[in-house]
């Protein structure tokens, strides 16, 4: 008896089953329409897809085409990969993630960020968007820019999108 407003464009809304845990992927898995994990590297990427697909075919169940796995990552652009890397460290979302490493991230640490997140030069983000995007991302589906106002978010987007985005697209 739950209802919600306003209502979806699509007849039926997908369910995507979110985190990194055994759990999540089981539930991605057997029922839901993708997949929502966080923070993992192309490699973590493909290799829960692949451990997702194996417990679909163990419960009779065929992902669709269409199953979608929508990366959630933070994003550290800047004209060198020491200056993206600073801005990262020096920023809320550094702290945040840090403060995850007890729980949401526990068994992934924050040793290795650098590959987890989007962290460098626009070049160097292009080749990590699509090597996430070979690994079986289909949608980057919540950049967390590391800016600590309002105006260097903009900015920071502004910039993924004139550099990133258009160099993603130019290489497809």
């Amino acid at each position: 008896d739950v209802e919600s407003y306003p209502k979806p464009v699509q007849e039926r809304l997908p369910l995507l089953s979110g985190g990194n845990s055994p759990g999540s992927r089981s539930r991605a898995a057997r029922l839901a329409d993708g997949w929502l994990p966080a923070c993992l590297s192309a490699g973590e990427v493909r290799s829960g897809l692949g451990l997702i697909r194996d417990e679909a075919e163990r419960h009779d169940r065929r992902l669709p085409a269409d199953f979608e796995v929508a990366l959630q990552v933070c994003v550290s652009v800047a004209p060198t990969r020491e200056q993206a890397w600073r801005r990262f460290e020096s920023s809320q979302l550094f702290h945040h993630l840090v403060s995850l490493s007890r729980t949401t991230l526990k068994d992934q640490g924050v040793e290795d960020l650098l590959s987890r997140n989007l962290i460098g030069t626009p070049q160097d983000i292009a080749e990590q968007v699509r090597a996430y995007r070979d690994a079986g991302v289909t949608t980057m589906a919540a950049l967390l820019f590391a800016a600590d106002s309002v105006p260097e978010t903009l900015d920071a987007m502004a910039q993924f999108s004139d550099e990133v985005i258009t160099a993603v697209q130019g290489a497809s």
